[in-house]
């Protein structure tokens, strides 16, 4: 018989790190790096049938939980709406804790021959889809960076690691292309440590990258894992995103002209969804009011008005839809709300 080593209300994930956001952000001087995540349940067992030698209870609960957390990860994958690079998603799938370091523990079961856990684990299902959509290599022409240095403080030195890779693969140039500039990248990381009243552990990542003496980007972020490694790992993932929307975005952004767009809340919903979950957008910002009532937004990132277009027609709102009326060029087009 089963018996149950831990059942019972928890408090959920996502109100777990809300809490641990205000501690940590409470004087307003980070940004959370994991402010978008869902909880997504997996669950993983171990028994001690697959040693040759009976191991420690502590090694055969890891095991569960890590294949729980895979478990997790791959129900994730089926969540995304857009293109799936498959390199990309073996990638992620042989790399998974780093996408899974936060999560609670649902209920564990345990008996004579093993452990079975289920988790509620937090992933960022936006930069997720980002991450394993489709390479689009640029025109040479086009390619305005490329990142010839990533120096990393004490203690950041795998995130530093990490933080390169990621950055080609978000498409980022890591040799000169054409009349690219170098970029230098500087990582520093610094452990809070365990968050009060929750089973978190904070970390600060603080990244500044620079050419030709310029400031591209300079900012710093709170990331919450299980351990500390654990919100290194996610905390670099975030920096990544955003520094790769930097390099890559076109400085002129592209114009999407709102009609029909009351009640004012729906157009700032369709902004925050469109950073959320359109790869090559960095941000969405109201620029302007027609004298017929439609908006006009800048989207600013490496995505074209064609891509924004594929993005919004798979896009889901729960209370409106999105038409598109036309894409009028590279750096254009009109859509609808209904």
């Amino acid at each position: 018989m089963l018996r149950a080593a831990h059942t019972g209300p928890v408090l959920p994930l996502s109100r777990c790190r809300r809490f641990a956001v205000a501690l940590i952000l409470g004087s307003g001087g980070l940004v959370a790096a994991d402010a978008h995540a869902a909880g997504v349940r997996g669950a993983g067992s171990a028994k001690l049938g697959e040693w040759k030698s009976a191991p420690s209870r502590t090694a055969l609960r890891a095991r569960a939980l890590r294949r729980a957390r895979l478990a997790a990860l791959r129900a994730a994958f089926d969540e995304l709406d857009g293109p799936v690079d498959d390199e990309a998603k073996r990638a992620v799938l042989d790399d998974g804790t780093r996408w899974t370091g936060a999560y609670r523990i649902v209920n564990e079961q345990a008996d004579p021959d093993g452990v079975r856990v289920e988790l509620e684990v937090e992933i960022d299902i936006a930069r997720l889809s980002k991450f394993v959509a489709p390479p689009r290599a640029p025109a040479p022409s086009a390619v305005r960076y490329h990142v010839a240095e990533v120096s990393a403080g004490r203690g950041c030195e795998v995130e530093a690691e990490q933080l390169a890779s990621d950055l080609e693969r978000y498409g980022v140039a890591r040799s000169k292309v054409g009349t690219s500039e170098p970029i230098s990248v500087a990582l520093s990381c610094d452990a809070l440590g365990a968050v009060p009243n929750t089973l978190l552990h904070a970390v600060r990542i603080r990244v500044e990258a620079t050419a030709a003496g310029t400031t591209l980007l300079a900012s710093q972020e709170a990331a919450f894992g299980v351990d500390e490694l654990s919100a290194r790992e996610r905390g670099a993932g975030a920096v990544a995103e955003a520094l790769a929307s930097t390099i890559l975005e076109d400085p002129g952004g592209v114009i999407v002209r709102v009609e029909a767009p009351h009640p004012a809340s729906r157009v700032r919903r369709l902004q925050r969804a469109m950073v959320d979950q359109l790869g090559g957008v960095r941000k969405a910002t109201l620029i302007g009011i027609n004298p017929d009532g439609s908006v006009r937004l800048r989207l600013q990132g490496r995505a074209s008005a064609e891509t924004i277009a594929r993005g919004l027609r798979a896009l889901s709102m729960p209370d409106f839809s999105i038409t598109i009326v036309g894409v009028h060029d590279a750096r254009g087009l009109t859509v609808r709300l209904r």
